[in-house]
């Protein structure tokens, strides 16, 4: 969720103020969803006067557990070291003992600890690349529609998001990752006036 609204945050001031038309659905979309969680989730537990149920998940006990991730960071961090050049290979991380996950729930660190630290270059480089060219386009009349800014959100969300989760190695978020990837794809390539 975080990673949604930084995302949303950086496309709005990407557009500036044309772009508030575009985003008007999504902050009514946000408002019901609030709403419709409060009603659902909040105010049943309040209601029966206790702090269980829907919001133990959002207790501050639970964000200082091992969701911190430093014991994988770290992990990462030293397959990384021991194969800087090609990696320990792909899914190496899970095939060694760990009692916490299978991933380091960042996508720099499982690159760099699987694929090895040039490998992580070239997915920088690549992702550095396809953010400008998006940026660039949302910048143009013809990229200033609803869809550009729902795409340009989508991918900005799902980088932030892979800084810190293994959204990009769980089966569910890996197919709605490349929907969002093709339609960007297509979006910008939409935006490409042909040679002639």
């Amino acid at each position: 969720m975080l990673a949604l609204a930084v995302a949303t945050l950086a496309v709005a001031v990407r557009l500036g103020r044309t772009g508030w038309p575009l985003l008007r659905p999504l902050a009514v979309a946000v408002g019901a969803g609030a709403l419709l969680f409060t009603l659902l989730f909040v105010a049943p537990t309040w209601l029966q006067g206790t702090t269980a149920g829907a919001l133990a998940d959002y207790g501050s006990a639970r964000l200082a557990s091992d969701q911190a991730r430093l014991p994988l960071w770290s992990r990462a961090l030293e397959m990384a070291a021991a194969s800087p050049w090609l990696g320990a290979g792909p899914m190496h991380f899970a095939h060694g003992a760990n009692p916490i996950a299978a991933a380091p729930h960042s996508l720099p660190l499982q690159v760099a600890a699987e694929w090895g630290w040039p490998m992580l270059a070239l997915l920088a480089l690549a992702i550095a690349l396809l953010l400008r060219r998006t940026w660039q386009r949302l910048g143009t009349p013809a990229g200033r529609t609803g869809l550009g800014a729902g795409l340009a959100i989508g991918v900005v969300a799902v980088l932030l998001d892979a800084l810190v989760s293994g959204n990009f190695v769980v089966p569910m978020s890996q197919v709605w990752i490349a929907a969002l990837l093709g339609l960007l794809w297509a979006w910008l390539a939409a935006g490409v006036a042909p040679a002639d």
